[in-house]
């Protein structure tokens, strides 16, 4: 189910539109105007069918980067099929990818993802006692840095992955501490190398210090895909059912999200499909029995001065938004003045230029 979004030129200013909830199928998008995802070409230089772009991070890595990988994997019931290729991350210190979002201090952020670890030889020991051990190769960051030459820091809701028994468990932190990593409890019986397994991870924003709750759902129940409210987590790291070192998120805000080749301990060889990210639980487990409305946001000009946004009136719960920058953090999307009207079956919004600026639908 992939979201849509116009990317239009007009008024001597460049005009981009953009959508969040974003999903990525890592599929071919060229008819889109976006990348081909070919098998064993860089994650960092793909942009999918929405004009949403990965961007390159580690560049200074010497191993292999993050990569499209041949095939798809198999999604649960319910959930839309899977389309496209794969995400393949390695277990060497190479060059990564990130997907820059919406920047968020406040509510929730939740990412999903099918999952299959191929090969978990080298992968470090999960130590669910001492809430330390495994590693982690993915989750939310809090800059939207482009071309970062080293490993990025400040992750929130890190997805973790620890050898035991034979095979693995997953598990999340609200950073990256390594005391501060809390497990599944499928201790005697984990998930073993070459099992698909679908995963949800939320990070909540909650006021005071040291307080926000992270959450993992491992193959939650398919009858709750696509709920107002998301089921009883798998793990959860909330303050009063684990306790964590970790800060709240670092810097106050989360920008991105992030793919890593981070060193020799994580999944040999592992492989990831069909990711989602958005704010809601539904955003992120979109339900083959419900129907969800996409929009596509697309601009014309009025005068050289104007333009008017157009969406399709059946949306509900979107707000538009606009930037003069979408690449800086420190220049925020702000709602853009005025109510929108209906025509026909459409919303229509007019604002005034200034000079460049970027428009997006979200809610």
């Amino acid at each position: 189910m992939k979201k849509l979004a116009i990317i239009a030129l007009s008024c001597a200013a460049s005009l981009g539109a953009f959508a969040f909830p974003s999903f990525d199928p890592f599929a071919d998008a060229t008819a889109s105007g976006g990348t081909s995802y070919s098998p064993t070409s860089n994650l960092s230089v793909q942009t999918n069918a929405a004009g949403e772009g990965w961007y390159a991070m580690a560049t200074a890595a010497t191993g292999s980067p993050v990569a499209i990988a041949g095939g798809s994997l198999t999604a649960p019931t319910n959930l839309p099929s899977s389309t496209g290729n794969m995400v393949q991350l390695v277990n060497q210190l190479g060059p990564g990818a990130r997907f820059n979002i919406p920047v968020t201090s406040s509510n929730t952020l939740f990412y999903s993802a099918i999952i299959q670890l191929q090969t978990i030889t080298s992968l470090a020991v999960a130590k669910s006692d001492t809430h330390g051990g495994g590693a982690f190769n993915m989750g939310f960051n809090n800059t939207q840095t482009v071309g970062q030459s080293g490993q990025p820091t400040g992750y929130s809701s890190p997805l973790y992955f620890g050898s035991t028994n034979g095979g693995y468990i997953i598990g999340i932190g609200r950073g990256t501490s390594g005391t501060g990593r809390f497990w599944e409890t499928n201790t005697t019986t984990p998930h073993q190398a070459g099992e698909t397994v679908f995963v949800v991870a939320m990070y909540q924003f909650v006021a005071g210090v040291s307080n926000d709750i992270a959450a993992l759902w491992v193959n939650p129940d398919p009858s709750s895909f696509g709920a107002g409210t998301a089921p009883t987590p798998t793990v959860i790291v909330d303050g009063v059912n684990n306790v964590s070192p970790d800060p709240d998120v670092n810097g106050g805000s989360i920008q991105s999200f992030i793919f890593g080749n981070r060193n020799t301990t994580t999944p040999d060889v592992m492989y990831v499909d069909e990711l989602r990210l958005g704010r809601t639980w539904a955003d992120v487990t979109p339900s083959t029995n419900a129907v969800v409305v996409i929009p596509t946001l697309s601009i014309s000009t009025v005068d050289p001065n104007t333009v008017q946004l157009t969406w399709r009136g059946d949306a509900s719960g979107f707000s538009l938004q606009g930037t003069s920058q979408i690449l800086s953090s420190g220049t925020p999307w702000a709602t853009v003045p005025g109510t929108p009207t209906t025509s026909g079956t459409n919303l229509i919004q007019t604002d005034t230029l200034s000079g460049m600026k970027f428009y997006r639908l979200i809610k």
